[in-house]
């Protein structure tokens, strides 16, 4: 999914990365709904010096985060998605339209490319002595479980 052309910032003056105008490096525009907006010509000062202390804290900050890795399209460095199953918009990968990889530190992701694709998988656990799934956990038996791909 693109960042949309227009931001709707109200707190940030537009000078974080979650103003999409910003972090695309472009100035906000008219159809921009933002309050109290700094991104704009002439605030070049003001917007370096985010730009700065921003990069301070991550130098890659500004670098593209989709890359080709074996002519596949992939997140630099992954997600870290612990409750969102890496299928909302609060997962990077999944906005970017995506799916994730072995660089992804996520739990329960439901985002995984078709099976043979990816190193990241899914699969469902299942108890050698009943036919339901466990979702990765063991059933009531103490019999180690059997660990099969789910073909998507």
């Amino acid at each position: 999914m693109p960042l949309p052309d227009k931001c709707q910032c109200s707190r940030s003056r537009c000078l974080k990365l979650y103003c999409e105008c910003f972090a695309r490096g472009a100035f906000c525009g008219p159809d921009c709904g933002c309050v109290n907006c700094c991104n704009l010509a002439g605030k070049e000062d003001d917007i370096e010096q985010a730009k700065a202390d921003i990069m301070k804290r991550d130098p890659n900050a500004f670098v593209k985060k989709l890359e080709m890795n074996q002519n596949k399209l992939q997140h630099r460095k992954g997600c870290t998605c612990k409750r969102s199953g890496c299928s909302k918009g609060y997962c990077e990968c999944f906005q970017l339209g995506v799916p994730c990889t072995s660089e992804c530190k996520c739990v329960g992701c439901n985002n995984c490319a078709p099976v043979g694709t990816s190193t990241k998988a899914p699969f469902i656990v299942t108890s050698p002595d009943s036919n339901q799934s466990t979702n990765g956990a063991l059933g009531e038996s103490m019999s180690p479980p059997t660990v099969k791909l789910h073909q998507q």
